[in-house]
């Protein structure tokens, strides 16, 4: 067996040992019809891996459903219905999350927290809810009586797993960054006591708190505040769990303001309090760590804007005064070649003013765009045979042919491909190849732009094209000249062309391809 397959093949293992333990345990929690739990863990475990790993791990998620509920007393095809909602669950949900949102799983963005609690958590609870208590209506477990009793809870305690188990999983899988400021570090392991203290506080028995006083369950909030605040989505994601736990074990001994004679009565309250807790919670951290991020992209562009405007600009008072030299000397051979290099640097003073321009018009609503009917094909030779001349290290070519004309504003257009390609030859600071590919289909055009660079994280690629972002290299201590701002207007560009753009990296070579489409002329 190669390495990779038996990588592969372990990672099932222990997603099945994971899945198959945490199911037991939440079936053993006073389960409604013995099956439908308030408390199930495996939902949000398993929509992280897929998120994480990608689909191919569905067998043991598969496996792990079906072993759980056949040793917990279902018949054979029992088991296999509730296995089978509950890996549609997950694959559904990672479904939803990637297809329609364009999910990040660093949830970095308010999108991407928005799309895993209001549309991929109750939809994916539904399949499994649906699945699972129709496979028991129809194995003769339940009557129809009891469908609803049992789907309410069954969907409650997947919904209530996937808003605090996934993002737990997800955001501390990128590890663990105090900056190496001891302050920080000793904060953190304050508000973790302070957390369990008011968790203890407020569901314990130990403080003896009359059960009417449901208003003390709001001494929550305090602590997460403070984490969102001071700290991040991450911390907010533990503060969570922790009070979800402490909450749910006390709960189930009888304490707090959420105990009564009817256990799953209690533990039903218990998690619609979380649920609400857990979408003001992860929706207050988001906000905060994307204004946050907001606050250092600007710094950081005001930062780089200042030396990437001084360059062109000291560049074009030097290469003046020496033209003014040369032509005092008589010396006009010298002098084409200096006239030359002061038109590059103000060709790059124009393109950067014009992009900072375009930033403020799309904001505004004021960018022109005029279209008419043109060939792609000159355009982009057009373009080529101009910057070619830019660089000595890299090769431009063209590959394929664009037989049908489009509908768009062909200096705007010249502006995505001129933007793409200099990306293209900023980032292979080694030089190397770099090719525009042209086809087009019966609805549309495609130009993409491949390089042999330095390549993009892949965490950061459907982020690419936000406004002033700039995404980390692969390759470390890379450093690259830039603003975050030609990507952000060419895309722009493309979508008020009702065009699509993207970017993905070279799967058999180092490097990245962007694309963009445009719709052609109809008829032509």
């Amino acid at each position: 067996m190669s390495p990779t397959k038996l990588k592969y093949v372990i990672r099932l293992v222990v997603i099945f040992a994971i899945y198959f333990a945490t199911a037991k345990f939440g079936l053993s929690l006073q389960a409604v019809s013995r099956f439908a739990t308030l408390v199930w863990i495996p939902t949000g475990f398993s929509i992280a891996v897929l998120l994480l790993f990608n689909y191919r791990c569905w067998p043991a998620i598969a496996l792990g459903a079906f072993f759980v509920n056949l040793l917990n007393g279902a018949p054979i095809l029992v088991a296999i219905g509730i296995g089978t909602g509950n890996t549609l669950e997950a694959v559904i949900g990672v479904f939803i999350l990637r297809t329609f949102f364009g999910f990040i799983n660093s949830m970095s963005r308010l999108k991407d927290v928005l799309a895993l609690i209001l549309a991929a958590a109750p939809l994916a609870a539904a399949v499994s809810a649906t699945f699972g208590v129709t496979s028991l209506l129809f194995g003769g477990t339940i009557t129809s009586s009891e469908y609803i009793k049992t789907w309410v809870p069954w969907w409650v305690g997947d919904v209530i797993s996937v808003l605090i188990i996934t993002p737990f999983l997800l955001l501390w899988s990128f590890g663990i960054s105090f900056d190496r400021k001891y302050g920080r570090i000793a904060e953190f392991i304050f508000l973790f006591l302070v957390v369990t203290a008011v968790g203890l506080f407020i569901f314990s028995g130990t403080f003896r708190l009359p059960i009417n006083n449901s208003s003390i369950i709001y001494l929550v909030y305090p602590p997460i505040i403070w984490a969102a605040l001071r700290f991040g989505q991450r911390e907010v994601a533990a503060i969570l769990l922790v009070f979800s736990g402490l909450a749910i074990w006390d709960t189930m001994l009888g304490f707090g303001p959420f105990a009564s004679k009817d256990i799953n009565i209690s533990l039903l309250y218990l998690q619609f309090f979380m649920i609400i807790t857990s979408l003001t919670s992860l929706i207050l951290a988001v906000v905060v760590s994307e204004r946050r991020r907001l606050e250092g992209r600007k710094d950081d562009f005001i930062s780089m804007a200042s030396h990437e405007l001084r360059t062109p600009v000291t560049s074009i008072k030097l290469y003046s005064q020496i033209v003014k030299t040369k032509l005092d000397e008589k010396k006009y051979v010298a002098t084409k070649k200096y006239i030359r290099k002061l038109d590059d640097q103000l060709y790059k003073l124009t393109a950067l003013v014009l992009d900072l321009l375009d930033i403020s018009r799309m904001q505004s609503g004021e960018i022109q765009i005029e279209k008419a009917p043109f060939n792609l094909n000159h355009l982009v030779t057009e373009i080529v045979e101009s910057l070619q001349r830019t660089t000595k290290n890299h090769t431009l070519s063209i590959n394929g042919k664009i037989t049908k004309d489009v509908i768009a504003d062909r200096d705007r257009i010249y502006q995505v491909i001129v933007n793409l390609i200099n990306n293209a030859i900023k980032y292979s600071p080694d030089g190397g190849k770099v090719i525009i590919h042209c086809k087009n289909t019966k609805d549309y055009v495609q130009i993409s732009v491949e390089d042999r660079g330095l390549g993009i994280d892949k965490n950061h690629m459907q982020r690419i094209f936000e406004k002033l972002y700039r995404a980390p290299l692969v390759k470390k201590n890379a450093a690259v000249p830039g603003l975050g701002i030609g990507l952000y207007v060419s895309s722009e560009i493309i979508k008020i062309h009702n065009g699509k753009i993207w970017v993905e990296n070279n799967k058999k070579r180092k490097g990245t391809t962007f694309y963009f489409t445009l719709p052609i002329v109809a008829n032509n």
